[in-house]
């Protein structure tokens, strides 16, 4: 009987038996911890009212005794605090023992705890998502009806004045105009990017071939006056959702075609090969690179490592790009130098 004992006295459970009578006969370790400055002696010959007063205010007295009448066992969830030590019992398991009574109970006070955290927790995400759908509402309509009016009659202004040869008049309007063009892209990165996270994603086979060439094309089409060398090695299919790995393709391709304009005759190289059970894809550039020890801030949303009067940006296309990749259970990084070219990695899993 020693081990059952020992098993008794040292089970990280609270373990209490009562007579017939429902007095305390014995209690283990872990139960009589809960009572601080009590020892076992204090409680035992104790009536379970005494011991646990609340119990007279339920029906949880008639259930001990119908356990004694019958041997049926009687399972409860009490999350109460405790009136003498200050707990929530939690999950109780009466069961009849000879002519005793057992009781297991599971002192839950950190799960509830915890519980009752991520019920806030999930509240406050609702009210976040709830306002996001709001912003997202407030970008989509209210700011962009008021810039496209902007963009509407400057545009006009450009066109009936046209034949006044006024060049301040055009110098403004174009000034608007272009500025207005990065509010409009602004807005639309911060939709995207916020957007990403309730998009359900579609998951199917991707040729990547196929679609760098595309976005290139789409990127590229405008550009009359540069030398790019784009090199395009055969690459391996992917799966992921097309919409998401489009914007991310886009994102790095427009960051290399942008940062190689300094350069002579720009090169973007593109590579790809499945290793071990991941996709791995490169984008590679000659263009001015970046100084590796601004490395942490390199995918945060707003955040540039270039002046804003040598490259446009807003800081958010990378942020997009790592979050496509987080969505997609991939990796995303780079490597740099500056003046000597930026290769950007992103794998995803096959």
């Amino acid at each position: 009987m020693d081990h059952l004992r020992a098993f008794f006295d040292n089970a990280n459970f609270i373990f209490c038996i009562y007579d017939a009578e429902l007095k305390l006969v014995d209690i283990n370790k872990e139960a009589l911890s809960k009572f601080k400055g009590l020892k076992k002696e204090d409680l035992v010959g104790k009536h379970i009212t005494e011991i646990s007063p609340d119990i007279k205010n339920s029906d949880r007295l008639e259930k001990y005794k119908k356990v004694l009448a019958t041997g049926e066992s009687y399972d409860t969830r009490h999350f109460k605090p405790h009136p003498l030590y200050g707990i929530a019992t939690g999950t109780v398991k009466a069961f009849k023992m000879g002519e005793c009574i057992g009781m297991v109970g599971f002192d839950v006070t950190e799960w509830k705890k915890a519980e009752d955290d991520l019920k806030i927790a999930l509240e406050e995400r609702d009210r976040l998502i709830k306002d996001l759908k709001a912003f997202n509402f407030l970008m989509s309509h209210d700011l962009r009806e008021p810039l496209r009016a902007i963009i509407g009659y400057s545009e006009i202004l450009n066109e009936e004045y046209s034949d006044l040869n006024d060049g301040n008049i055009k110098h403004m309007t174009d000034r608007i105009l272009k500025r207005a063009d990065k509010m409009e892209k602004l807005i639309e990165d911060v939709l995207v990017f916020t957007r990403l996270r309730s998009i359900h994603t579609e998951i199917a086979e991707i040729n990547m071939e196929e679609l760098f060439h595309e976005i290139y094309a789409d990127l590229t089409e405008d550009i009359q006056e540069r030398e790019i060398d784009f090199r395009l090695n055969n690459l391996q299919p992917t799966k992921g959702d097309l919409m998401m790995i489009g914007q991310l393709l886009s994102n790095l391709l427009s960051n290399a075609i942008k940062y190689t304009k300094p350069i002579e005759k720009a090169i973007i190289q593109i590579n790809g090969e499945k290793l071990n059970e991941e996709y791995v894809y490169s984008i590679k550039d000659n263009g001015v690179g970046f100084d590796m020890n601004n490395y942490g801030k390199l995918f945060q949303e707003f955040q540039r490592l270039h002046k804003k009067r040598d490259f446009d940006g807003n800081g958010l296309g990378l942020a997009i790009a790592s979050r496509v990749i987080e969505l997609h259970n991939g990796k995303i990084w780079a490597d740099s130098k500056t003046n000597e070219g930026a290769t950007f990695y992103f794998s995803i899993p096959g």
